[in-house]
């Protein structure tokens, strides 16, 4: 695993804010470590005490954020003790050039509002100038105090970086901010659709219901009920999406669950169980898998169980080259000539556009009970 793939993983989940406090904690603890070491090295060992200070501060500091994620008390830490520490190093390197009280001002603007990172700004080089003016009239004999020249390029390189903070205030933040303030509108709505279309298809659900009990016909009312059936299946992944906010993924436990027994109310004594390593799936994915376990579902009970066990057993798993789907029952009354029937009936003609329409390969067997197996490409979506 190289670097690149390494900092993805970690990151991952985080939005900007957090990525921004937990990177500088650690930015924070690789520079405290490296200075600690080489002042220790060079016989600095004022700067390494503080610097070692410093370092198990900002250890406390990462394990307290990591285990309450209070985003204020992170990046409180790393502004006090970041802008506390460059005085401190001002301090005890004589207020010799020094870069860490230059680079302070690009923390507040990255972690603050833009109001409270002007403030901070101002009051920070307040206080620099304050304590180099304090010096130059106190200390008379500093010898690494900087010549006129080197203040002018601190003045310059402070100037830099607050222009740098505030054009990303201006640019980058701003357009950040917008942007999530129009994904929250966009997922509002997408919500609200799903609300809908789930709605839309529960009336038409409905509909068919009604008229399932004005037909006297056996098997026209079944046909409704099938018809109802795959309305339901449609309008389950829609419901789940709306409940949840997560807008693009579906739980499939719960999916495949909730739909098992939507499809098996009318029926006695039917157990099925799941058996998933796959907690979430695109909707398009799990949409179709949903339309093909209604059909197999609804396919065992009118042509598998006897008098034997009714027991279904649906499989999802992921594999390097995808993902495998699974579906058995205990039914032994298969025939060729029950088989040769179901092939020619909707329920599997759905079952092969769904599959076509995965770029799946899909094997089927008859021997101890009906099994289906589907293998879905990871690219197909």
């Amino acid at each position: 695993m190289n670097l690149i793939t390494y900092l993805k993983q970690c990151s991952s989940g985080l939005d900007k804010e957090d990525l921004l406090v937990i990177g500088f904690h650690y930015i924070l603890l690789c520079v405290m470590v490296v200075a600690m070491v080489l002042d220790a090295f060079i016989g600095n060992y004022i700067d390494a005490y503080i610097e070692a200070g410093f370092t198990v501060m900002i250890l406390i500091s990462i394990v307290y954020y990591r285990q309450t994620g209070t985003m204020e008390a992170g990046r409180a830490f790393v502004l006090l003790s970041s802008t506390i520490g460059s005085y401190i190093f001002l301090y005890t390197n004589h207020f010799g050039v020094s870069v860490y009280h230059i680079i302070i001002p690009l923390g507040y603007f990255l972690l603050v509002s833009f109001k409270k990172a002007l403030l901070y700004t101002l009051t920070h080089q307040i206080i620099v100038v304050t304590m180099y003016l304090h010096a130059y009239f106190t200390f008379s004999d500093i010898e690494n105090f900087p010549n006129s020249a080197q203040l002018v390029s601190i003045g310059i390189a402070s100037f830099l970086i607050v222009m740098f903070g505030i054009i990303y205030h201006l640019a980058v933040d701003e357009s950040y901010r917008k942007l999530q303030t129009a994904n929250r509108q966009k997922g509002i709505l997408l919500k609200e659709v799903h609300h809908r279309v789930k709605n839309n298809l529960n009336i038409i659900s409905s509909m068919l219901g009604m008229q399932m009990l004005r037909e006297k016909d056996s098997r026209v009312k079944q046909v409704f009920r099938k018809n109802r059936l795959r309305i339901d299946t449609i309008a389950m992944v829609h419901e789940i999406l709306y409940k949840y906010d997560d807008l693009e993924t579906i739980h499939m436990q719960k999916y495949l669950k909730k739909l098992s027994a939507v499809a098996t109310e009318l029926s006695d004594d039917i157990e099925v169980v799941i058996h998933s390593n796959i907690v979430l799936m695109p909707f398009d994915m799990a949409l179709s898998i949903g339309i093909i376990s209604n059909e197999l579902i609804l396919n065992s009970i009118k042509y598998a169980f006897v008098d034997n066990a009714k027991n279904i057993t649906i499989g999802l798993h992921e594999e390097q080259a995808g993902y495998r789907y699974t579906y058995s029952d205990s039914g032994n009354s298969y025939t060729e000539n029950t088989e040769s029937k179901r092939e020619r009936k909707l329920g599997f003609r759905l079952i092969s556009l769904m599959v076509e329409d995965l770029q799946a390969q899909m094997h089927r067997c008859t021997k101890n009970g009906f099994s289906y197996t589907i293998r879905i490409p990871k690219n197909e979506t």
